[in-house]
This record gives structure tokens, sequence and C-alpha cells, in this order.
């Protein structure tokens, strides 16, 4: 391998490569190597001294270079702009580059696109700061979502009587003054239904409080069934 300047020669967002006017490779950096394999590593270990890498150059067409418009005076330039190169498992990559005559071959210099890369740079970003500021809204979004469920339910359970479910005496002051109200603004009639269960002290007596948790929940779930939707259900005694 015929080695460029050390600068050079280690760079890979650098491509610098000399072939003959076959195509024969004849010296090349790290920055070719990449191009034709999957990982750049050392030189030797995938040497491609004497390799022709004609068939690589997709656009333009290798022959395309070398024909070079007739002339074949050293360091004419052959070519300048994007350049689209095949690597040995068929995978494309273009560069921006140039192509000189240099001593009856081809000397090829190329480096990715800056411009490209940022604005590519800025989009990823773009998107990036968008899926940050999507996440954050979602986040937010979850959160007053979870603190109204929250709050919904401490009001809930604040108005829940904890046995037997219905609502309990908090609840009925309250319900009870939205409906006086609303009755004394429509002038129509409201009732009240209060319902007690009889000799309910033997119940806790003979059979223990356990038993008669479970009577005053059943009591409750045969009331609820007879509920119409505008109905409200509350326990007012102990």
């Amino acid at each position: 391998m015929n080695h460029f300047h050390p600068d050079i020669d280690s760079l890979l967002a650098v491509v610098a490569a000399e072939v003959d006017s076959s195509g024969t490779l004849l010296a090349w950096n790290a920055g070719f190597l990449r191009l034709l394999t999957k990982t750049p590593k050392d030189n030797t270990k995938h040497s491609l001294a004497g390799s022709n890498v004609s068939a690589f150059f997709i656009q333009p067409r290798f022959a395309a270079l070398a024909a070079g418009g007739g002339g074949e005076e050293d360091g004419r330039l052959l070519h300048e702009g994007m350049m689209t190169v095949g690597d040995r498992d068929g995978r494309l990559r273009t560069r921006r580059g140039r192509v000189w005559r240099a001593g009856g071959g081809l000397r090829i210099l190329a480096e990715q696109d800056i411009r490209e890369l940022e604005r590519v740079h800025e989009s990823l970003l773009s998107v990036s700061r968008n899926a940050v500021d999507s996440q954050h809204a979602i986040g937010r979004a979850n959160l007053r979502l979870r603190l109204r469920q929250r709050e919904a339910s401490i009001v809930e359970s604040a108005l829940t009587d904890p046995l037997t479910g219905p609502g309990n005496r908090r609840l009925m002051d309250r319900e009870l003054g939205v409906d006086v109200s609303r009755a004394r603004r429509t002038g129509n009639p409201r009732s009240v239904f209060m319902a007690d269960l009889d000799h309910f002290k033997r119940v806790n007596d003979d059979h223990g409080h356990a038993a008669g948790d479970a009577a005053l929940g059943r009591f409750a779930e045969l009331m609820r069934a007879q509920l119409r939707a505008t109905d409200v259900l509350m326990r007012y005694g102990g």
C-alpha cells in the first residue's frame, strides 16, 4: 500500500484513493477502506493492494471518469460533486468529492457532505425536540388526569359509607340542599323515602356484628336495585 500523508491516512470521514487507468487500487486511506468493507479495521487484514475497484464506482461510472474528457495532463479535474460508491455487500454510500488525473491514473478525494449532514442533524434534533415536547405534554396530561382521578376518588370516599356503599350523611346533607333549592325554583314536588330494619339489634346480638354488617350490605343492594337513574341512596343512621 502506498501511503498518503499521515493526517489523511487514518481519517474515516475523508475518502482518499489512487487507482490506475484500469481501476486497480494503488493507494487508499482508512476512509476508502470503510467504503468497501463493513468495518474499517487494520489494512493488513483487509488488504486491497492490487484489487480492481472500478466496479464499485456507481455514479459517476469509472469508465466515464477514466475517459476524462480527452485530457491526459496531471491535475486535470475530472469530476466535482456527489459520488456514489457501492461496497462488497451491495450497500451504496454517497459522498461529495473530486476526481483528478494523476500519473496516468485517477486520484479521488471525497468527504461527508457537511451541509447535508448538518441538515440531517438539524432535522433529527427537531424531531427529537418535538418528541421530547410531546412526551412532556403527554406526561403533564397524564399527571393532570391522575390528579383529577385521585381528587375524584378522595371526594367519593369522603361522601360514601364504607360499609354498605351508598352515600353517607355528608352526601345526604349536600344532595338534600340541592334538591330542595331545585324544588323551590321549579315548583316540582320531591320525595324522600326512609327505611329502617326492625329488630336489627337482635341480629348483632344473636349472630355477631359481622353478620349484622353483611345484612346491612345486602339490604343496600336490594335498595339499589329499585332505584331510578335520578334517585340517590344514602345511609343516614349508624
